[in-house]
């Protein structure tokens, strides 16, 4: 069907949201790359700190950027299922076969809050607060993990749970607040 100017309609999903399938590819391409590059960072940058989770800070900062930036629905499961793709390769050097699923949950954990706290999901202390609890996922499945089958993982073993549960949380939390702080800077500078 044709308008008043002869031209065919848009095409859309509803009356509300028109189809752009080319930005979409687009932003789902982008989500692939954060998650790509989280675990390409976390694996290669591999400073001694001798302190749980402290890759926590380039991680979250990666996957909320990304569900910041898109406005796709699944953005951090998106990345996240990316990241965990990549883990499975075996140039990447992982180790824990329960760590891709830990990644999944965390994505599934930042877009449920995303949605379901949309009224805070513009302050920088919700992002830190998500951030922190998303990067948790890890101790937790670990723990989990330890006490259904025994598995060992040495940062169980050399620090306390209530450190390994902490630290991550602080780092994410921090990986939270950069994400958020980079997205924000970056929107002043465009207006």
């Amino acid at each position: 069907m044709k308008n008043a100017s002869g031209n065919a309609f848009q095409k859309t999903w509803s009356r509300v949201f028109p189809i752009d399938r080319t930005t979409a590819a687009l932003e789902v391409l982008f989500l692939i790359l954060i998650g790509a590059l989280a675990i390409v960072l976390r694996q290669k940058l591999r400073v001694p700190m001798n302190m749980p989770g402290h890759h926590g800070i380039e991680v979250m900062a990666l996957f909320v950027i990304g569900r910041m930036t898109t406005r796709t629905s699944i953005a951090a499961g998106i990345a996240t299922l990316s990241a965990a793709a990549l883990m499975f390769m075996p140039f990447m050097g992982i180790t824990d076969p329960f760590l891709p699923a830990f990644y999944i949950l965390m994505g599934i954990l930042i877009d449920v809050c995303f949605f379901a706290f949309a009224r805070f999901n513009k302050s920088m202390v919700f992002f830190g607060l998500v951030g922190g609890l998303a990067y948790m996922m890890i101790p937790l499945g670990r723990i989990f993990v330890n006490i259904l089958s025994g598995y060992p993982y040495m940062n169980l073993l050399k620090n306390t749970p209530a450190v390994v549960l902490s630290t991550h949380f602080l780092f994410g939390f921090a990986g939270g607040i950069l994400g958020f702080s980079m997205v924000y800077a970056f929107n002043r500078l465009k207006k």
